[in-house]
């Protein structure tokens, strides 16, 4: 399988990101990257995107990230073997 698009470093995806409209520290934005896939959260941010892929105004990356943040949390509580709770 050939692939179209071009892999990206982290410093381009954060540079992609904020070529779009998102706010947000762009060094913050890379390190997140490096420990989180971009596809990842874009399920997160894919609510604040219009139909031209832009990020809809005041769209920050620190919103995407809680909102990863609590899914995550939420899905280790969630998954947690219930004799732990015994």
């Amino acid at each position: 399988m050939k692939y179209e698009k071009p892999s990206l470093t982290l410093g381009q995806q954060a540079d992609l990101l904020l070529s779009r409209g998102m706010a947000g520290d762009r060094n913050l934005m890379v390190e997140r990257l490096g420990s989180v896939n971009y596809y990842r959260l874009s399920g997160y941010w894919y609510p604040f995107v219009d139909s031209k892929e832009q990020f809809e105004e005041g769209t920050s990356f620190e919103t995407v990230w809680a909102r990863y943040a609590f899914d995550r949390r939420l899905r280790l509580v969630v998954w947690t073997p219930s004799n732990v709770w015994k």
